[in-house]
């Protein structure tokens, strides 16, 4: 209700229309999942060029042979009623395995006497494999369990029924045990095949994301880990059937962050149905059990008061938890907004923050960089008695940097905001949803997303090397689009977060001494984050803070052209190794996730590119002079 009086409020005053309609539907809560479909050819031409040929294979065999540490890979598969043509392709595909030394533990609850058959008969022919019959009546997490306890390997594989391994999946988990030995887990990217045997519908993963295994199992498919965490947290719990691995795997990793990423299709899936688990189109059932494991995950955590909403979305894809908890105080936040005239853009940025923010303990840190028109200063007297509200002044060459750093100086809060004037709030727990992740020591920055005025993504995270420097990722989108590396609406974290709206503990500004004012005008949020990175803090994207921005209002894309410049000579280590947030199968030309089509399509090619290309003048236009 206190929402709806702060619409109607915002209503009589200055006529917004349209940001009321759009509070109105954040809170209808009327979003819907847009799926981006792959080509098959596309698909397989890229496997044609990325993955293992034939003769690869016979090469990776005859190599692992030659290993002085070869790890015996314990793989772990239980059993349920189900298509015996199916597993017999799950058998072909274990026994075409490039690596070896494998042991295979199968765990048969079936009631299919010819699934037993062909387990036994497996075995006949391959020692490695050693299957037990267990009763019918044994849950999923139950007859799991038991093939995990007759493993006697140091690391385990997680194949479930009817799925299947790829040929070089195990060689690629030796490879990387061997030169990491010290791996407590290991996990890689996965995809579907169809009815008809044929791959398709890849998820590409970025490396190991705390916060976005709140949003779905990361771990999953491919999932290797050390079998003796078993005994120190406990095997799959009975109680979270249907969603029995994620839960094992976030007691794992609030034990390590020893966990590695194979940017590879090692996995693929079926839709098996399990008939000891939950009904899967028992929606209710699944998310009842999803907010039991995140709310047990999050209170061994220390967070205390949890509280879970899975926002209504299309039932054919999966929903997305909105999480939040109690916060043990209530920091001060400085919102910092720097501006120069644009009086009706600042005023609707500052009608929607004052008039449905919830969080109290804020203030309003303006800096001036410049106005002369009349409208500006009235707008200001209009604030001017408000207790929350500063007013600072600007004076010398514009620098957005430093323009950020002087309203930083005149700010008392514990946390600093940094929001463009040309934002609006559409939802007014939009501080205590940014707010809440400073309870977790290991946050630094945290961002939100930010929305074309119809509604488009305009930011869901920065991944750095996007177009040769650093871009937005899934810019240009409807919301809730379903893509071949994920959702707009999970949380994730990233190396960067832009400063139209970015988070910060003021602790941390002052350790990093605020923004590089050798930045003008453009980057220096993206350096922010990356040094932020470096001193060992995390960035979040948390999808459920919604702003709209009218990017560029103010400055239009003009650039200056050293911003570019000091931007490729501070991140080239960055720009080398590729973003770890991304994918190193997908292509660094495009926002909405696509398949690399070349080898070329990578951030250190394109950051050479683009300096080629870059105009000999100070002030770039964008996007003119890169058309």
């Amino acid at each position: 209700m206190r929402l709806i009086v702060a619409g109607l409020t915002m209503l009589k005053q200055e006529g917004f229309v349209a940001t009321f309609a759009r509070t109105l539907l954040w809170l209808r809560g009327e979003r819907r999942y847009e799926r981006r479909s792959l080509n098959d050819d596309v698909y397989r031409e890229f496997r044609t060029m990325f993955e293992p040929s034939r003769q690869d294979l016979v090469q990776q065999r005859l190599e692992a042979n030659t290993w002085t540490v070869r790890h015996r890979l314990g793989i772990i598969t239980a059993i349920d009623d189900g298509s015996a043509a199916l597993f017999r392709e799950t058998i072909a595909s274990v026994q075409a395995q490039s690596y070896m030394h494998w042991r295979w533990y199968i765990a048969d609850a079936s009631s299919d006497d010819s699934i037993w058959q062909m387990i036994t008969e497996a075995a006949t022919l391959d020692s490695r494999i050693s299957p037990v019959r267990l009763p019918q009546n044994l849950g999923s997490s139950e007859k799991t369990n038991v093939a995990l306890h007759m493993a006697d390997t140091v690391y385990v594989v997680m194949l479930e029924q009817g799925h299947a391994l790829a040929p070089f999946a195990l060689y690629c988990v030796a490879q990387l045990l061997r030169e990491n030995p010290e791996t407590d887990f290991v996990y890689s990217d996965a995809d579907t095949m169809d009815d008809k045997g044929q791959r398709c519908e890849p998820f590409f993963k970025p490396v190991y994301s705390p916060e976005m295994m709140l949003s779905l199992n990361l771990l999953d498919h491919l999932s290797v880990f050390r079998r003796d965490w078993l005994d120190k947290i406990g095997y799959l719990n009975p109680a979270f059937d249907g969603a029995q691995y994620w839960d094992l795997y976030l007691r794992i990793i609030e034990r390590t962050n020893k966990i590695q990423h194979i940017s590879k299709v090692l996995y693929h899936l079926r839709e098996i149905s399990d008939s000891k688990a939950p009904a899967r189109n028992n929606m209710t059932d699944i998310l009842d059990i999803e907010r039991s494991l995140l709310t047990a995950h999050l209170e061994r955590t220390g967070l205390r008061n949890i509280r879970i909403d899975f926002p209504p979305v299309d039932n054919n894809h999966s929903v997305c938890p909105n999480i939040s908890w109690d916060l043990t105080a209530r920091k001060r936040i400085s919102i910092i907004i720097p501006s120069r005239d644009n009086a009706s853009l600042l005023s609707r940025c500052l009608n929607s923050l004052f008039s449905l923010t919830i969080y109290e303990n804020y203030q309003v840190v303006v800096v001036d960089t410049g106005s002369v028109n009349p409208e500006t200063f009235a707008l200001y007297d209009r604030y001017s008695l408000d207790p929350r509200w500063k007013l600072v002044f600007y004076e010398g060459e514009f620098n957005f940097s430093r323009a950020c750093n002087l309203g930083s100086y005149a700010a008392d809060g514990e946390l600093l905001l940094f929001l463009n004037n040309d934002t609006e709030i559409l939802h007014g727990d939009w501080l205590q949803l940014m707010a809440q992740w400073f309870e977790l020591s290991e946050i630094g920055i945290v961002g939100p997303k930010l929305l074309h005025p119809d509604c488009r993504v305009q930011h869901a995270g920065v991944i750095v090397g996007f177009g040769g420097l650093a871009d937005h990722l899934f810019a240009g989108e409807q919301e809730q689009t379903w893509s071949i590396f994920g959702s707009d609406c999970w949380y994730r974290n990233f190396q960067a977060v832009t400063g139209a709206c970015l988070l910060i503990a003021r602790t941390l500004f002052d350790q990093l001494h605020g923004f590089d004012e050798n930045f003008k005008l453009n980057f220096s949020d993206v350096d922010l984050c990356l040094r932020a990175q470096a001193a060992g803090f995390r960035t979040v994207y948390t999808p459920h803070v919604r702003l709209i921005h009218q990017e560029s209002a103010t400055h239009q894309g003009h650039i200056p052209r050293g911003d570019f410049e000091l931007a490729s000579a501070n991140w080239q280590a960055e720009l080398q190794a590729g973003d770890p947030y991304f994918n190193s199968n997908l292509s660094y030309r495009h926002c909405v996730p696509e398949l690399r089509r070349d080898r070329d399509d990578t951030s250190a090619v394109l950051n050479g590119e683009m300096l080629k290309r870059l105009p000999n003048k100070a002030i770039i236009d964008l996007p003119d002079d890169f058309t």
